[in-house]
């Protein structure tokens, strides 16, 4: 199956407002376990790894939701920290 199917999928069956809940989910226990690798280093690293892993997933079905919309505040935002870092 691809990527993006099933990504789609996945918010059919369970709804895009489910979907939201379990993206901020995500991303809380991503922000926690970021911060106990800044505290702690290594030893929580791969934890933080699969947090994020989850986190990308989500906001991938983000991406379905969203979709153009969404692409248009990214190029939008990619387009200022073009400005931040060109030489």
């Amino acid at each position: 199956m691809v990527e993006s199917d099933l990504y789609k999928k996945a918010v059919d069956k369970f709804g895009a407002h489910h979907q939201l809940y379990v993206t901020v989910e995500e991303m809380a226990e991503a922000i926690v376990k970021i911060t106990q690798f800044l505290n702690r280093g290594r030893q929580v690293e791969e934890d933080m790894i699969e947090e994020m892993a989850d986190v990308v997933i989500m906001t991938n079905q983000f991406k379905v939701m969203y979709g153009a919309r969404l692409i248009k505040a990214i190029n939008k935002k990619l387009n200022k920290v073009a400005g931040h870092v060109r030489d």
